[in-house]
């Protein structure tokens, strides 16, 4: 797969959700946990993210959290990325703030096995010329590129967070726990519709909001019944 060099990167869905505009991503879409991250098969009751998406953004979520290997004992890291965009079959793009003249220059020494493509990508991005670059699912490919190019990135994503609700606790309060405790000063307000609470933020925060979420579920979970 060739690489795409991205020059400028739109923000989608930032704009004030309506209900309408929830409503329509909440209809049809598949579920994922994260950005980055699939949903595994376990049956207890945790938070999902429940956003829609394409189906080609799904594949490329779960194929980050397929095994994969990758024999590059002297390459540059260019031809590494490209092997993994081969052996995957995902597009891989470039963010302002790194150029396909870093990745050739870069070289890299690595033989990976039996490790997921999340892992096995950190692992190469980890030091390229001094500086730490990550990865975002947009448009139907893996873009690559500074941290700080990808806390800029803001997407809309829609939590269900129907294991949290119950007597005296409603997603309006979820709402107001996600925006004190996770959303950066000065963030849009998570906000809630029916049993889901929307957020509007970058890759990292919705990680941190799932985590969170999540950790409420097994803290509730956890509680003595006289204490619920």
């Amino acid at each position: 797969m060739a690489f795409a060099q991205r020059c400028c990167f739109v923000v989608f869905r930032s704009c004030a959700p309506t209900a309408l505009l929830v409503l329509g991503l909440l209809c049809g879409g598949e579920p994922l946990r994260a950005d980055d991250a699939v949903a595994d098969d376990s049956q207890g009751e945790e938070i999902r993210e429940v956003t829609r998406t394409s189906s080609a953004e799904v594949r490329i979520a779960r194929t980050l959290s397929a095994e994969t290997a990758l024999k590059a004992p002297d390459h540059t890291l260019s031809q590494a990325l490209r092997m993994l965009a081969d052996r995957h079959g995902i597009n891989i793009g470039l963010l302002p703030g790194v150029s396909e003249e870093e990745l050739v220059k870069a070289r890299v020494s690595v033989t990976l096995e039996g490790i997921r493509l999340r892992s096995a990508l950190g692992i190469l991005l980890q030091d390229v010329d001094g500086q730490a670059l990550d990865f975002v699912i947009d448009q139907e490919a893996l873009f690559i590129g500074p941290r700080t190019e990808i806390e800029k990135r803001h997407s809309l994503r829609v939590y269900n967070v129907k294991p949290l609700l119950g007597p005296g606790v409603t997603a309006e309060d979820v709402a107001r726990v996600v925006t004190e405790l996770v959303l950066p000063e000065g963030s849009r307000k998570a906000t809630a519709l029916g049993s889901h609470v929307i957020v509007s933020h970058n890759k990292y925060v919705h990680q941190a909001t799932l985590e969170t979420l999540n950790r409420l579920v097994r803290n509730s979970a956890a509680e003595p019944p006289e204490a619920k």
